[in-house]
């Protein structure tokens, strides 16, 4: 098994620097907020590999109202941008992004434990432990992982997307409640 971690940074501010980890000690990269983004700014990271060879742009869609019924995600490369959305009805129950590159397909879904299930092609092949006890966000990964895919920069910003997702999800879900006893 292979695990990554990052530090459990609340407040991404636009200087943080949040560098990945390989094992104990091999930082293979890290995530800041880019400069410059096609997605909402208080949404999107930026993931470069420490040897330079890779970048991408993660983020949530900027979609309006509709962003109130479904999350739309995106990974910009330097030759395409793949979009991936919260799987449709799911998402008032739990967290769940779905998405495909090509014949890759992506899941990344709460469980019950409150981690999250990282499911490639059909297969889960790694887990996502968040505490926010803990200093770092570890990444289990049960197979091999291609650091160089795209899904592999999404997977390491799960974690803040959930985040997003939960303090929406808990508005949405007091607002109603509000509502609703009215």
């Amino acid at each position: 098994m292979t695990y990554y971690s990052i530090p459990n940074v609340i407040v991404f501010s636009n200087t943080k620097v949040v560098p990945i980890t390989k094992g104990s000690d091999e930082i293979v990269g890290h995530l800041t907020r880019p400069k410059q983004t096609p997605f909402e700014r208080h949404a999107s990271f930026r993931f470069e590999r420490f040897d330079q060879t890779v970048a991408r742009t993660i983020g949530i869609l900027e979609n309006g109202w509709k962003r109130l019924w479904i999350t739309e995600y995106g990974i910009q490369t330097a030759k395409q941008q793949v979009y991936l959305k919260e799987k449709a009805g799911h998402h008032l129950l739990y967290f769940c992004i779905e998405g495909r590159l090509g014949s890759d397909t992506i899941q990344i879904s709460e469980n019950w434990s409150g981690q999250l299930d990282v499911t490639f092609n059909q297969t889960k092949i790694a887990y996502i432990e968040l505490s926010h006890n803990k200093q770092h966000i570890i990444f289990h990964f049960h197979q091999l992982i291609n650091e160089n895919h795209p899904f592999f920069a999404f997977i390491l910003c799960a974690p803040y997307f959930y985040r997003i997702y939960k303090k929406e999800h808990d508005f949405m879900e007091e607002w109603v409640e509000e509502i609703t006893s009215s």
